[in-house]
């Protein structure tokens, strides 16, 4: 299946589709590609013309959706690289696969549309914490009568077994 141009790389991509996104694909098609012109075209997303999409095609759907949800944040079509980027590294998508199909071309550019989502964090705070081998955390005791553990909030004293 022919993609068009990337941004990141300015080159034209082919990629190997599993039958599954296929499927979905020709549904799209058959639904929702009616004119003649749109349906010769090469291209899966074709413009009225037959040929290559505007550039801010989604900025008005995308504005249109975000004014419904009432998102007051700008959102351009690239939130959803970072979107992609993140349901990659959620899915474990070796990150040189991840910057194929997305069309980026160095690392820095595959980390720059990338996203670390608070389950991410947590979960990744929760491994490191793990390799510690702590037997249980306890909170400091309240020693200036505040309530609040002596100062500090955020701070927790920790047993080694």
């Amino acid at each position: 299946m022919r993609a068009g141009r990337t941004h990141s790389t300015t080159r034209n991509c082919s990629l190997a589709l599993p039958p599954s996104l296929i499927g979905v694909l020709r549904w799209h098609v058959d639904e929702h590609v009616l004119a003649k012109n749109r349906r010769e075209s090469e291209l899966l997303f074709p413009s009225k013309t037959g040929g290559y999409q505007s550039p801010n095609v989604l900025a008005k759907p995308i504005a249109a959706v975000a004014e419904a949800a009432g998102i007051q944040k700008h959102l351009s079509p690239y939130f959803m690289r970072r979107t992609f980027q993140g349901l990659c590294r959620a899915a474990q998508v070796h990150d040189f696969i991840a910057r194929s199909i997305s069309g980026h071309a160095t690392v820095e550019m595959y980390q720059h549309y990338s996203s670390v989502s608070a389950l991410e964090v947590r979960e990744g705070l929760a491994k490191v914490v793990s390799l510690l081998d702590f037997k249980q955390a306890r909170a400091k005791p309240d020693v200036d009568g505040s309530g609040d553990g002596g100062g500090d909030r955020d701070q927790v004293a920790l047993d080694r077994r």
